[in-house]
């Protein structure tokens, strides 16, 4: 031993001799700053490409959760109809965090999952009367045609889904239409709810476009490409549906133009909530939304568009979304398999919106258990393959000069 350096019983060294400890300290000091410094640059890094990646404003609070891709065990789950109490979850890593919660590929560092979450108490008035606004007309719709039945996954599963807007055609010579009221609906009750589905559109409009800019673009290029109808409004077969905003001009339309538009709307009668939005906006051809405890098996979705958004919340079975704390639930969330992640709603009293690649990764939905008079309802917005499929078998019809009728937008109920 050293002499020159004292010792207690332990070994390390004693008072008369500390600028050893000292330069150990520092020297540790000064590497863990840099380990700090290195994981700051990158998590810098990493949000600006983000944020450009989404077209969003680079000071967006964002929550990134990074996650490895098991491709494996998302296959190994198509078909099947997992319970909350699966041990497969253990190991899903779970969105309960209000905010942006944005998952990325370790790998590619690309987004592959979004879910917003908005608790009642801090949310802005008026997102809380367009979210009673769409939750009220899914229950009012709901009473007034049969739900659907033609889902696959759903069948494996539980609860009710039904569809608003465009969808192949079910009549022999039509190629596609809308959906239709049941048979005991009058023309006027079923009028009065569909001149809503076009506020409802620009609402799902305007929150997509909120949280990812691009993506929302993406899809919307989709539609019009495809010259697919647009929800809520009439089709114009022999011309185009209508030109996109083009990206560099909705750049310049940012969201502080959006917010000054929507403002002169508020407090405007609640049937005509998002008319502020320009109708070269809308992105989507129908909407499914589901009720009374809906779940389905594990898939991947079978529909045109990349990108799929949703809305989810807690409301009385008619549709009254529940803002006072009562509402009670255990257990129910949306997963996506391939990254392990969960939307927990169990633990969120207030919205949730979720864009996600459903062409491309397996999800699901998982029911919950609620009070009674209580459910969740939730939401997606789609471009069908098939009813691609059909728009551009009638286009081709024109093309080739045939008369023969091919299009309606009314035809008989599911």
């Amino acid at each position: 031993m050293d002499d020159n350096i004292n010792t207690f019983d332990n070994g390390d060294p004693g008072p008369s001799d500390r600028s050893w400890a000292r330069a150990e300290y520092k020297k540790s000091k000064r590497n863990s700053g840099k380990a700090k410094d290195g994981r700051a640059k990158k998590a810098r890094l990493l949000k600006k490409e983000i944020c450009a990646s989404l077209g969003l404003p680079l000071d967006t609070e964002l929550h990134f959760i990074v996650r490895t891709k098991d491709t494996p065990h998302a296959d190994g789950l198509v078909g099947t109809v997992p319970l909350a109490d699966d041990a497969t979850f253990e190991y899903y890593f779970r969105i309960s965090s209000p905010g942006i919660n944005v998952v990325v590929d370790k790998d590619t560092d690309e987004v592959v999952f979004i879910a917003l979450l908005t608790p009642w108490d801090t949310m802005d008035p008026n997102l809380m009367r367009q979210s009673g606004f769409i939750f009220r007309h899914f229950y009012e719709d709901s009473q007034l045609h049969d739900k659907v039945s033609s889902n696959g996954a759903h069948k494996q599963g539980g609860g009710v889904m039904y569809a608003i807007g465009w969808r192949p055609g079910t009549v022999r010579g039509i190629t596609f239409g809308v959906y239709h009221q049941g048979a005991n609906v009058s023309d006027e009750e079923w009028q009065a709810v569909r001149r809503r589905d076009i506020g409802v559109h620009r609402i799902f409009s305007e929150r997509f476009y909120g949280l990812a800019p691009h993506l929302f673009n993406d899809v919307q290029l989709q539609l019009a490409s495809a010259r697919l109808p647009v929800l809520g409004s009439a089709y114009q077969p022999t011309s185009a549906t209508y030109q996109p905003v083009s990206r560099k001009e909705r750049l310049r339309y940012d969201r502080k133009i959006m917010r000054e538009a929507r403002s002169a709307f508020k407090g405007s009668d609640i049937e005509s909530d998002g008319e502020w939005c320009p109708d070269n906006w809308l992105f989507t051809s129908n909407l499914t939304f589901t009720l009374d405890n809906f779940f389905n098996a594990a898939h991947r979705d079978g529909d045109l568009s990349d990108w799929t958004y949703g809305m989810w919340a807690g409301c009385t079975m008619d549709g009254q979304i529940i803002t006072d704390g009562s509402f009670q639930s255990r257990d129910g969330f949306f997963y996506m398999a391939d990254y392990k992640v969960l939307v927990d709603f169990a633990h969120l009293d207030g919205l949730a919106e979720i864009v996600w690649a459903g062409r491309h990764h397996v999800h699901g939905t998982v029911s919950g258990q609620f009070a009674p008079g209580q459910t969740r309802y939730g939401s997606s917005c789609q471009l069908s393959r098939r009813l691609n499929e059909r728009v551009q078998l009638y286009h081709r019809t024109l093309k080739e000069g045939l008369k023969e009728k091919m299009f309606t937008d009314t035809y008989a109920s599911l």
